[in-house]
């Protein structure tokens, strides 16, 4: 009978032991479950961060291509205005030089020992127009200047020059040619023939107040 006892309650206590063991294994199993159901929501999470982090890059090589694209652009702009730039300051650089040129001359103007002359514009069939193109019949200065005659090579058209005589001097334009007037000779313009004899051939000192073209 004891050992009947006895071996009943060894049967109780495995019982017991064995519903703990099982107890412990759902209760583990649950907490498994748990800490799956947690991992995955975690991952899902990971995965929606990994998702927004790859757009964020996407949006970044965009957003950097269109500035490359911007940068080139504004490379050919900055190009482009270096061009003009450049093409600028060799414009005011040719001036600067052609300022100087002027300066030069107008301080350092270009003067002559030449022989002066003295004709009428009166002849039998003339029309009176001189070789500028401007009708010199009746008169014998032009805007306040004395009107001469001078080889283009040496005086162009339109130059304006002060005549210095021994006894006067007067500035006067080119406005006329004239076939005996070659190299350093000037023709005078005056009102008579008689004018033209009494003032003969005289030398002179030509100093050149504006270059003319032509």
């Amino acid at each position: 009978m004891k050992k009947k006892l006895i071996a009943t309650g060894l049967i109780t206590v495995l019982a017991a032991s064995n519903g703990y063991m099982a107890y412990t294994y759902i209760k583990d199993t649950d907490e498994l479950k748990k800490d799956m159901v947690k991992s995955q929501q975690e991952n899902r999470e990971k995965d929606i961060q990994l998702s927004n982090f790859s757009n964020k890059i996407i949006k970044l090589q965009s957003d950097l291509k269109d500035r490359v694209t911007e940068n080139e652009k504004l490379t050919v702009e900055l190009k482009e205005y270096e061009g003009k730039i450049q093409k600028q300051d060799s414009q005011i650089s040719k001036l600067k030089n052609e300022l100087k040129t002027a300066k030069e001359k107008e301080e350092s103007p270009r003067k002559l020992n030449m022989t002066v002359t003295a004709y009428v514009d009166s002849c039998l069939g003339c029309t009176g127009v001189s070789a500028s193109g401007i009708d010199l019949r009746g008169i014998t200065e032009y805007n306040g200047y004395k009107i001469i005659a001078a080889d283009k090579n040496v005086l162009p058209m339109f130059s304006i020059v002060k005549i210095k005589l021994n006894n006067t001097e007067f500035k006067a334009i080119v406005l006329d040619r004239g076939g005996a007037i070659k190299g350093q000779i000037i023709d005078y313009l005056v009102g008579s023939y008689d004018e033209a004899v009494e003032f003969g051939r005289q030398k002179a000192t030509v100093t050149v107040i504006r270059e003319g073209k032509g």
